[in-house]
């Protein structure tokens, strides 16, 4: 007979890297030993538990990384959003890197949010298509 038990040992109200430590044990009425050790993870989850998305733009082959460290802090920092030449500037440039992109479909992304210290560098900037940015991304990064 197989049985899968589920436990749960906090609720998670911080983003942080998480990680399983497990082991299972096989129990008989005279014997018990340890059948199985695990660590998985880590998993980078916001504080309403929820994994970090992942995310590869297909032409460019850029990957949304997610952040190294989970102590950033809020900023008030006006000069990082985008103004409207500011992306035409980074479309022409995406562009004439990797190709033609059909921009109705698509939404500029800062990998590190203007919110949490990111930049509008280029290197901080990442093609997403628009309902993944506003299904997905966004919500996780309201959470963090």
């Amino acid at each position: 007979m197989n049985e899968t038990v589920s436990l749960s040992t906090g609720i998670i109200t911080t983003t942080n890297y998480w990680k399983i430590d497990s082991m299972a044990y096989a129990n008989y009425p005279d014997i018990s030993y340890r059948a199985d050790a695990k660590v998985e993870g880590p998993w980078l989850l916001n504080k309403k538990g929820v994994l970090y998305p992942e995310y590869t733009d297909k032409k460019s082959n850029k990957v949304m990384i997610e952040p190294a460290t989970t102590t950033w802090s809020a900023s008030s920092s006006s000069s990082c959003p985008l103004s409207s030449s500011d992306r035409t500037a980074y479309r022409t440039w995406y562009e004439k890197n990797y190709g033609t992109l059909n921009w109705d479909n698509y939404e500029i992304h800062h990998i590190r949010p203007c919110k949490w210290g990111g930049t509008k560098d280029y290197s901080n900037l990442i093609p997403l298509d628009s309902s993944f940015h506003r299904g997905i991304v966004s919500p996780w990064w309201a959470a963090y």
